[in-house]
């Protein structure tokens, strides 16, 4: 992967770079220069043909020396973003964890002129916008939301665009999970199976369940891993254990839920998924299938079983008295919680719904 670093940045780097033929792919390299954003230097990279940008805001003097480092993981932790819909997958491919830059002499200081003047004519109307003060990230996110026209008069975002060219670059199959979850409401088995991909964060796996049951709210989480041949230890992948941590006495460990589904899971594994530690609601988890290769849109909801309870009724117990309250219109309280549950609770669900929310939110291509 090459840099080409204006002549401003090579200064900070105290070296002057060697000029470079441009390559062929528009993914092999990415331009930088040095600007002056809120008053701190700020290193600009760009993706030249996407005009895609990362900062690295408040840069010092004593990190230019670890200048490529720094950069590489800016740009993964930018594309690492759900809403960018670019699967984990491709950005391991594109941009790896180990990969180094090589700097070269700009090769057109026009462009990386125009880049800086864009991003600051972007700070300049989105810092009002945000009360808590200046946000680097906030700024390189409106930046990079703006729309790009291709060459064949399409227009779309610069990370739609950036993802035609890595599928095209590595082909559109993406590894998956099918991972099926049922909660016993006494009344009924409440199911769900979701496809989804396999380097999604279980942190992502919740939100994609809550959707897939209409479920509109995050909440605390928990999903447990149990010890056995595979695992010496009881694992706990939790929203409220932002450190990793490990309880050797109790043979458990804890870590945050942003880890990889495909690290911990594989085909035929359970595991328990428990939603609001207040209510505990507490699900069984099975990885169904594990797909090497899936080319269609994910995440889809492929099994639809029973109703879903309203996030907020109190867990099972609480759901019981509901639908006790609902079926007896003699009782005073029946109109009252008739006019507390959203209207949407009212209305037909199926798989195909479930998925076209998911596809709203989460679609990856």
């Amino acid at each position: 992967m090459i840099l080409f670093c204006s002549t401003k940045l090579q200064k900070k780097l105290g070296c002057k770079c060697e000029k470079a033929p441009i390559p062929e792919s528009p993914l092999d390299y990415w331009y930088a220069n040095l600007i002056q954003l809120n008053g701190r230097d700020t290193v600009l990279a760009t993706l030249p043909d996407l005009r895609l940008c990362v900062l690295l805001y408040d840069f010092q003097q004593d990190q230019y020396g670890d200048l490529s480092r720094l950069l590489v993981q800016a740009i993964r932790r930018s594309l690492h973003d759900p809403y960018t819909k670019i699967p984990q997958v491709f950005i391991d491919k594109f941009i790896p964890a180990d990969t180094v830059f090589q700097f070269c002499g700009t090769a057109d200081r026009g462009l990386v002129s125009k880049m800086g003047s864009v991003t600051t004519q972007v700070l300049e109307k989105e810092s009002p916008m945000f009360s808590r003060g200046f946000n680097p990230e906030n700024t390189q996110y409106a930046v990079n939301r703006m729309f790009l026209t291709l060459e064949d008069g399409r227009t779309m975002y610069r990370w739609e665009a950036l993802l035609e060219l890595l599928q095209q670059r590595y082909g559109k199959g993406i590894p998956a999970m099918e991972i099926q979850a049922s909660l016993d409401l006494k009344q009924y088995v409440l199911r769900r199976t979701v496809l989804v991909p396999a380097d999604t964060s279980f942190s992502m796996l919740q939100s994609y369940l809550h959707t897939a049951m209409r479920w509109t709210s995050r909440r605390a989480y928990d999903f447990v891993l149990a010890a056995g041949p595979r695992r010496e230890t009881e694992i706990h992948l939790s929203s409220s254990d932002l450190l990793e941590q490990l309880t050797k006495e109790s043979k458990t460990a804890f870590l945050s839920g942003d880890v990889r589904l495909l690290d911990y899971l594989q085909e035929g594994d359970s595991l328990q998924y428990i939603c609001d530690t207040e209510y505990s609601w507490v699900f069984d988890l099975q990885v169904r299938r594990f797909l090497p290769a899936v080319e269609e849109k994910l995440p889809v909801c492929t099994e639809y079983i029973g109703k879903a309870p309203p996030v907020d009724a109190g867990g099972v117990r609480g759901y019981q008295v509901l639908c006790k309250l609902l079926r007896d219109k003699a009782d005073p309280r029946h109109r009252q919680v008739m006019k507390l549950l959203d209207k949407e609770w009212f209305q037909a669900d199926s798989a195909e719904k479930a998925t076209d929310r998911l596809h709203g939110y989460f679609t990856f291509y």
